[in-house]
């Protein structure tokens, strides 16, 4: 069982080099420009990326944990 620390209870860390790697997928060239290029190319992209993962975070919570919540006295 994980440890929660400090109220986190998941963490997952994206970087730079995931970006690379569907660059990679893509046949082309995963370089710091290539990956510079593709995220300066969607103004507020890494915004609308953490959007969505809060969004469906949520969403995956519930599915998982609902049963659970019901399931208490109060």
């Amino acid at each position: 069982m994980e440890e929660v620390k400090a109220d986190v209870i998941a963490e997952d860390v994206w970087c730079r080099g995931d970006i690379g790697a569907m660059i990679e997928d893509a046949g082309k060239e995963p370089s710091d420009t290539n990956i510079d290029a593709v995220l300066a190319a969607v103004p507020r992209g890494l915004d609308m990326f953490l959007d969505r993962l809060t969004e469906e975070g949520s969403e995956i919570l519930h599915v998982i944990y609902d049963d659970a919540i019901e399931s208490l006295d109060r």
